[in-house]
This record gives structure tokens, sequence and C-alpha cells, in this order.
């Protein structure tokens, strides 16, 4: 009787040892999985922010186009007046000759 009472009290310890080391388990597999949520966010919160960048980029890019296509046609007019600036010039110059 003496020996199952031992016995009865070191299962109650190994089972209260267990029971604490399934605590413990269960308080870190819980504290990994929220940082695995964290983690998650910071992920999502980062595609997220990767996303408007690049369409932030792409509207800057679109912006330096149309600028572009703007300068360049406005050289191309400007050009085109010194074209006939210079005909002009040339034509008073051949009229002066010929005077």
């Amino acid at each position: 009787e003496a020996l199952a009472k031992a016995k009865d009290a070191e299962i109650a310890q190994l089972v209260e040892a267990l029971e604490q080391e399934s605590a413990a388990a269960t308080a870190e597999s819980n504290e990994s999985m929220s940082e695995l949520d964290k983690a998650r966010e910071s992920r999502e919160a980062l595609e997220a922010l990767a996303k408007a960048k690049d369409a932030e980029i792409a509207q800057l890019v679109e912006a330096l186009e149309q600028e572009s296509a703007a300068a360049t046609a406005e050289s191309n007019e400007s050009m085109s007046e010194l074209d006939k600036a210079r005909e002009s010039r040339e034509a008073l110059e051949a009229l002066a000759k010929a005077k």
C-alpha cells in the first residue's frame, strides 16, 4: 500500500510536470503564432507600399513622357519658325543683291 501511494505520488508529479511542459509549449506556440501574424502583417504592409510606390513611379513616368512630348512639339515648332525666318532672311538677302 505504501508502494502504491509512492507510485501514485510519482505519477501525480509526472502528470504535473507534463501539464507544465504542455502549458509552456502552448504559450511558446502562441507567441510564435503572434510573431508570424506580425511578420505577415508587416509583409502585407510592405507589399502595399511597394504597389503604391510602383503606381506613383508609373504616374511620374507618364507625366515625364507627356512633358517630353510637349517639349519636343514646342522645339519642333521653334525649329520650323527658325527655318522660316532663315528662308525669309535669305530671300531678303537675295533681293538686296539683285537690286
